[in-house]
């Protein structure tokens, strides 16, 4: 093993910012994973753990219920260090969060947001009473000004980078967990059920490769596919492409695995998604289906179930929840979001 003090402090901080991980940077410098967070943590790289002590629950204990009934969680929190999620499971381990009290307390708050909602209409009119309404050339004027004055003043927080940031990181989660069912207007999208499988497919092209290797499958020419299983995320990338989620991942009969890309066209955007891979994860295999593989494909198509599941409208409007009775529309896990709440919490 390589001897600690040789380590220097730019090959432990060249390590960590390649793997976001002390355990891994440890493994290409030779150290284990406490002292390169030790290491790391005395450079100021990363921040010390912040321990939930026993004199925050005290706090907790004591404040909790006067911030909940005055709706000031969000400043408590902040005392604490935390954010309003954290503090209120805390405050349910401690018992703080009865249901019948939280009930009580609920329709007390209802009735002040009712009442303050009913005397700012009174003072102010209807938010909704100009509907139907056009606005005058002087107010879009006025209204112009104002919009081309914020967006002009670099001191506005909308201009921050602090600000740009936050949309970012919104825009690339929303972007990794699929929320984004149809990027492309010229392609149809659909939910599917193939092997059993249900999916929501994001072209017609997507659903018959989802049918070919299925086939593969039991055919025993493949052991498995998976349908938009992982995302890689591009770390030290903060704005622009930051994740790449492929479209197939296929594990051999030997058990190795690659990643199909299924594209008909190749735009800039997808570009830099196979570029950036292949800079951030030069050892994931990736194939790209294009439209010369796809019509090879299809040639087959006659024998393959399912190929052409558009056409024949096999598409499901939509997955019900798995709660007998319950018709509501999945959300996760085979629940709608009402079941999937009561169950596991939100």
């Amino acid at each position: 093993m390589i001897q600690t003090n040789k380590i220097s402090d730019e090959d432990i901080i060249l390590a960590y910012n390649k793997t976001n991980s002390v355990w891994k940077a440890g493994e290409i410098v030779g150290l284990c994973g406490q002292t390169v967070h030790a290491r790391l943590t005395k450079l100021g790289v990363i921040n010390k753990m912040n321990l939930w002590t026993e004199e925050d629950n005290n706090t907790l204990l004591e404040k909790y219920q006067s911030y909940r009934d005055l709706g000031n969680l969000k400043i408590l929190a902040k005392e604490l260090g935390r954010t309003e999620q954290f503090i209120s499971r805390k405050a349910k381990v401690l018992g703080l969060t009865d249901m019948s009290v939280a009930q009580e307390w609920m329709k007390h708050r209802g009735s002040q947001l009712s009442e303050s909602a009913k005397n700012r209409i009174l003072k102010y009119g209807h938010p909704k009473g100009f509907k139907g309404h056009i606005q005058s050339e002087s107010a879009r004027i006025s209204i112009s000004k104002s919009c081309k004055k914020m967006w002009g003043n670099q001191d506005h927080w909308i201009n921050s980078e602090e600000h740009k940031q936050q949309l970012s990181d919104r825009m690339a989660k929303m972007q990794a967990e699929g929320r984004f069912k149809n990027n492309y207007s010229r392609t149809h999208s659909g939910t599917f059920i193939i092997g059993g499988k249900t999916h929501f497919y994001r072209s017609s092209w997507e659903v018959n490769i989802a049918s070919y290797y299925d086939f593969l499958k039991t055919k025993g020419e493949i052991k498995e596919w998976e349908y938009e299983p992982d995302v890689f995320w591009f770390t030290e990338i903060k704005r622009g492409v930051r994740s790449y989620k492929p479209d197939f991942k296929i594990t051999r009969n030997d058990n190795t695995q690659y990643y199909v890309e299924v594209k008909g066209w190749m735009d800039d955007k997808s570009k830099t998604k196979l570029n950036r891979m292949r800079i951030y994860y030069p050892n994931i295999e990736i194939e790209i289906l294009a439209s010369d593989r796809y019509n090879q494909i299809k040639k087959s198509s006659s024998i393959i179930p399912n190929w052409g599941a558009f056409e024949k409208e096999m598409n499901v409007q939509f997955v019900k929840c798995s709660i007998d009775g319950c018709d509501n529309k999945s959300h996760s896990k085979g629940y709608c979001r009402k079941h999937f709440y009561k169950i596991f919490g939100k």
